[in-house]
């Protein structure tokens, strides 16, 4: 099998580990250091926060128009009346 990819005997695999090992401590290491991951979770919690004012804003302000449309009708029944 190791002779599909160019390795003939067990130090070529041994080294093959090394350097693949290598490799994956300096992919760590860039992860590591890359910053725009974090950018964008920054960016997403701030567009949360605002969404949930946005939707708790106009929770409110449902409730104060619904409450305005009672009495507004409220008014008008006992006109009537």
């Amino acid at each position: 099998m190791w002779q599909i990819f160019g390795h003939h005997n067990g130090d070529d695999r041994r080294r093959s580990v090394t350097r693949y090992g290598r490799s994956i401590a300096a992919n760590v290491k860039r992860f590591s250091k890359d910053t725009s991951g974090a950018t964008a979770i920054e960016y997403a919690l701030i567009a949360s926060l605002i969404f949930m004012a946005i939707v708790l804003s106009a929770t409110a302000l449902g409730n104060a128009v619904s409450g305005s449309f009672e009495e507004v009708a409220t008014e008008f029944e006992n006109i009537n009346s």
